[in-house]
């Protein structure tokens, strides 16, 4: 089996049959050799090498043909590696991110892919800095043919970061043989399992330092990951010699009842120690920054509460008291001497404490009231009713104790007594007199005869007066009354003489019938008389003053109709008649409600209210705001109309007061006005001109609303919907126009505004006349006009001109045909009204005769420059021939007839046009035709325009030039034939694969009037083969940390060497002939050296490298 794609081979195959015999060879790949060798591409079947083989190399990087050159005809395209990225940067584990890279695409030749799989490899060169693994890749790929390839990758994993928890900083007591293990060690998480860490620390200063000086100690922690992230932390030992400070928080109580409880707070961590009574024997209390001691049933008396905490390093602070007191026993109260039982007015009570106490005293022992705080207290009692009442005293201590009420019971008697004269025979004029006198209550009765001293007339409830040998004329008796409490009667007094008239009793006229409370009546008397009252009852009498005047008055009479009787009694014990005064007590407020209908949603932004009351007020109102009442009436009806007022919810409120000054409830009522109309908008589109007689209208409302609608009349309503759309379609309206109008009604009656729409219908056709045209016309355009009954859009067409063009609008219209040609023409004329009515269409034949005599030249103008203008031309028709030269004014004739011609040799360089046109028969004058041409006698020149390199390594040379003017350019290498290498004004040349040795390069220009430059030349030498280095000493395959490598070049070269990377390490190491490279310090592991050169023309010698082990 043959698989090599560059190693030849041959077959011959033969063979005989009946009256025959053949044989051809096979496997034998023919081409010329005779042909130029080309740079060219792998595989293209050509030799490019210049060694007479064609395509007898693979890219392996070895000269398979020994010619001293490696890889330059390839039989195939070499594999291609496609990576993805060229750099890769990940993060994560090393060992689990490799896992997941994806390998690189191969693109290999079709006929290498046939002869054997692709083998993919690589060698990677790993190294890490700071927790980055820098992977550099390259990878190898080996194809069927034995093609080979390479492609450096660069990944890039950053490991994830260790994360690191150090001990919080720690204070104690600096003491010998501290254990410092106390100051903990760091938590270390590593995210990847191959990952390792160090923990190291060192301690700053000694802990002597913090003993003796007490310094604080510093440990600075140091985590150290294995790939060389580093961490750094500082903790302190602070030295703690300061005990704990602690003070007390919160309401400190210095009076309790039975449980006691406080609260402190520490300056650092503690541990607490608590006594009561002393701190000789103290008991732990709790630990923390602090901490509350409670304690119950503790004895009565005075206490101490003791506290102190030692801290963490053991230091004791100092104890820190709070004085407090225990008092379960409530107050004791006693009243003060002397204590009254019988008062006739205000009443003063006082009592102490054996402590300081609140005091609550009352006359109710159910609801006693706040009344002082002290030792001592009293209270002050007045407006106290006549009657026996108990005072009743509590207390409650600081504490909450509550002392043992005490109860005081007195008397009140503020009334005096009333006296009065018993049941007797009338004193007459005689000198003896026995008259009784009557007291509602004990008291000591006095009596006066005619101003004599009082003398005791009695004691008790009943006295008499009695007295003989009285002399005659008027006499008085005099009777006062004083009762236990001191409270003295109004003295009664009786006379009498001869006189036997009794007052007579008037009411003051004018006086008010009716009152809220407290009635009052005043009167006069004919005489002065002592006058008594009854309150509906004329046989129960009271006292109600005395004179010539008297007047009557009386709290918490009850409503209703009353009498006042009153009577009066002279000097002389005359009884007068009795009177009588009827009033009413009104204590009742007046009942008024407001009268239906009531607004709940008005249109009209004022509103009247009328009411009804059950008697006679006064009235205020008010709208919205209650502290802006207006006056609005009076008596038992009544109606106020508010003032205009805005859209939106109010509120009437009405107050009514009757005669007396009874305030009724206040009323009111709430309702909405809305003087906004519904607002109607039409939507869609409206009707302008129309030829429908079937018209649809929609619309919307700012509201629900009842819609209205008219059409051409506003006398006769159509009733169109409701809601907040609508719409309306007409029946067949006639022609004309229309006007349709709508609007709306809200709920609440509130019309809007008419909106309306105009439109005309139209559903007759314009009637349209078309002026009448020649039926030939000698011209290229022909003109047409017509007139229209009614404005209308035309629209014009011609012959096949199916869809036309729009021509004018209006009554009457024209139309101008563009250039047409000769022949017969069809113009149609369509015309439509503005509501879309067409007229019948109008179609007028007409013929066009414009032809004009064509002149063609028998060649076109040239397009490249000429010596000298000859042409020749041929006519449309017969004519008469007219030429102008450069410019078409000057016209001279020229010949006639179909055919012509023209020449002139004089003319300068340049470009020059030559105008002919033809005249016929009816004088139709043709468009002139038009001849160019540049004529130029004048050769063209070059030069070159790149650098001249007389020494060149490059397969090929290209030259570059330019021209004076566009040329075509003939171009000869060496003895070459001279061949066209281009045309215009620059060029450029590309030798063909040359062989090392001097050469010689030659262009020659000619321009486009055939006119020959000047040639110009370019020599050279080409050196294109690089120099062939190899080692001149037998390199190691295992060497220590120094090695020499020594080697020898085919030709005089700078040479430059590279260790292990060829792309980034290359640096010169000499130049010449021969080299050598010591290499010292090697680190262990797998290296490679590379070492080329470079000869004076540039060309690079191929890598020549060496593998072993350090």
């Amino acid at each position: 089996m043959h698989d090599s794609p560059i190693v030849p081979f041959a077959i011959f195959l033969y063979g005989y049959a009946r009256a025959d015999s053949y044989g051809y060879p096979g496997g034998l790949r023919l081409a010329d050799l005779t042909l130029e060798c080309v740079p060219g591409h792998p595989g293209d079947g050509l030799d490019n090498d210049c060694d007479r083989r064609i395509d007898e190399e693979i890219k392996n990087f070895i000269d398979d043909d020994n010619d001293g050159r490696i890889d330059e005809d390839l039989v195939t395209e070499p594999p291609e590696i496609v990576l993805d990225l060229d750099t890769v940067l990940l993060n994560g584990c090393p060992a689990q991110v490799k896992k997941k890279l994806k390998e690189p695409n191969v693109i290999s030749a079709p006929l290498c892919s046939s002869r054997g799989p692709i083998k993919l490899s690589y060698v990677d060169n790993v190294y890490e800095k700071d927790c980055v693994q820098y992977i550099d890749r390259m990878w190898l790929v080996r194809d069927g043919c034995g093609n080979l390839a390479n492609a450096t990758q660069q990944i890039r994993i950053r490991r994830p970061e260790m994360s690191v928890t150090f001990p919080d900083d720690v204070r104690g007591k600096c003491r010998l043989g501290e254990d410092m293990s106390v100051m903990g060690e760091p938590r270390v998480r590593m995210s990847c399992k191959e990952d390792r860490f160090s923990v190291k620390y060192r301690d700053t200063p000694a802990l002597i330092e913090c003993i003796r000086r007490g310094r604080t100690i510093a440990r600075e922690w140091t985590v150290k990951a294995s790939c060389g992230s580093v961490i750094k932390h500082m903790q302190k030992l602070l030295p703690d010699v300061t005990p704990p400070k602690i003070n007390f928080v919160g309401q400190l109580q210095y009076r309790v009842k039975r449980d006691f409880r406080i609260s402190w707070n520490a300056s650092e961590e503690a541990t607490f120690e608590c006594a009561l009574d002393g701190p000789n024997e103290p008991r732990p209390c709790g630990k923390g920054w602090g901490e509350t001691w409670s304690k119950r049933d503790i004895p009565d008396g005075k206490h101490v509460f003791w506290v102190r905490g030692t801290d963490l390093a053991g230091n004791t602070g100092a104890y820190i008291r709070h004085p407090f007191q225990v008092d379960n026993t409530g107050p004791r109260l006693e009243f003060m001497q002397p204590l009254q039982s019988l008062s006739q007015g205000p009443m003063v009570i006082k009592w102490r404490s054996n402590e300081m106490a609140r005091f609550k005293c009352g006359l109710n022992p159910e609801r006693l009231e706040q009344c002082g705080s002290g030792t001592e207290g009293k209270d002050y009692r007045r407006d106290l009713r006549d009657g026996t009442y108990s005072f009743y005293v509590g207390a409650v201590d600081q504490i909450g104790n509550e002392a043992t009420i005490i109860k005081h019971t007195f008397r009140i008697d503020s009334t005096p007594p009333r006296i009065k004269f018993g049941k007797s025979s009338r004193p007459t004029l005689n000198s003896r007199v026995d008259l009784p006198v009557l007291s509602n209550e004990f008291a000591r009765l006095n009596c006066s005869l005619d101003d004599q001293p009082y003398i005791p007339c009695g004691i008790g409830l009943k006295g008499r007066f009695v007295a003989r040998n009285l002399a005659e004329g008027p006499h008085e008796l005099i009777v006062k009354a004083v009762d236990e409490a001191g409270n003295q009667a109004d003295p009664i007094s009786l006379k009498w003489n001869s006189d036997k008239t009794s007052p007579n009793i008037l009411f003051t006229p004018g006086l008010p019938t009716k009152f809220r409370e407290r009635p009052r009546a005043t009167w006069t008397s004919t005489e002065y008389a002592r006058f008594e009252c009854s309150l509906d009852d004329d046989t129960r009498f009271r006292s109600c003053g005395r004179g010539t005047r008297g007047q009557w008055t009386k709290n918490r009479v009850p409503a209703g109709v009353h009498d006042l009787f009153v009577r009066g009694t002279d000097r002389h014990g005359n009884v007068g008649p009795t009177a009588s005064f009827r009033f009413s007590i009104d204590n009742k407020y007046p009942i008024v409600y407001l009268n239906e209908p009531l607004p709940r949603t008005s249109t009209s932004q004022t509103a009247t209210f009328r009411w009804t009351s059950n008697e006679m007020a006064y009235y205020k109102c008010a709208v919205n705001d209650t502290s802006k009442f207006v006056n609005c009436g009076s008596g038992t009806t009544g109606d106020w109309t508010t003032p205009p007022l805005s859209d939106g919810k109010h509120t009437f409120y009405l107050t009514a007061k009757d005669e007396v000054g009874n305030n009724a409830p206040s009323l009111s009522h709430s309702w909405n006005i809305d003087t906004i109309s519904p607002v109607l908008n039409f939507i869609g589109t409206l009707p302008d001109n129309v030829n429908n007689n079937n018209q649809k209208f929609s619309w919307t409302s700012s509201e629900y609303a009842q819609f209205t609608c008219f059409i051409d009349s506003e006398t006769q309503p159509i009733p169109c919907g409701s809601g907040k759309r609508g719409s309306w379609t007409s029946g067949e309206l006639l022609d004309d126009s229309h006007t349709f109008r709508v609007f709306g009604t809200d709920t609440y009656g509130n019309q809007g505004p008419v909106i309306q729409h105009t439109w005309d219908i139209d559903t007759q056709a314009p009637t349209v006349n078309l002026a009448k045209v020649p039926d030939t016309i000698n011209k290229p355009n022909a003109q047409f006009n017509w007139t229209s009954s009614e404005p209308a859009t035309f629209k014009c067409a011609l012959d096949d001109d199916i869809e036309g063009e729009e021509c004018g609008e209006g009554t009457d219209g024209d139309y101008l045909t563009p250039t047409l040609v000769d022949g017969e023409h069809e113009f149609r004329l369509l015309v439509e009204d503005k509501v879309g009515n067409l007229a019948p269409l109008i179609r007028s034949k007409f013929n066009i005769d414009t032809s004009l005599p064509v002149i063609t030249f028998d060649k076109p103008s040239p397009t490249t420059p000429q010596k000298d203008l000859g042409v020749t031309w041929t006519s449309s028709e017969d004519a008469e021939f007219e030429c102008a030269l450069e410019t078409p004014t000057q016209y001279e004739a020229c010949g006639k007839g179909t055919t012509g011609g023209f020449q002139r040799d004089d003319l300068p360089d340049g470009r020059h046009a030559l105008y002919v046109r033809g005249k016929d028969d009816v004088g139709n004058v043709g468009l002139p035709s038009v001849y160019t041409v540049t004529t130029d006698r004048t050769p063209p020149s070059l030069r070159f325009t790149d650098q001249n390199n007389p020494l060149s390594k490059e397969t090929t040379e290209t030259f570059t030039w330019s021209a004076d003017e566009t040329v075509t350019f003939k171009c000869k290498v060496d003895e070459r034939e001279e061949s066209d290498c281009g045309q215009g004004i620059d060029g450029e040349f590309t030798t063909p694969n040359l062989p090392d040795g001097e050469h010689v390069f030659q262009v020659t220009p000619i321009d486009e009037a055939g006119n020959k430059g000047e040639m110009l030349e370019r020599k050279w030498i080409k050196d294109s083969t690089p120099p062939d280095v190899r080692y001149t000493n037998q390199p190691p395959k295992v060497s220590r940390d120094t090695v020499i490598f020594k080697w020898r070049s085919s030709e005089a070269a700078s040479f430059e060497c590279a260790l292990d990377d060829t792309r980034q390490a290359t640096r010169p190491c000499g130049s010449g002939t021969t080299g050598e490279r010591r290499l010292t310090n090697l680190p262990i592991g797998s290296r490679v050296f590379w070492v080329r050169g470079t000869d004076t023309a540039g060309n690079v010698g191929q890598f020549v490298s060496h593998s072993w082990t350090v």
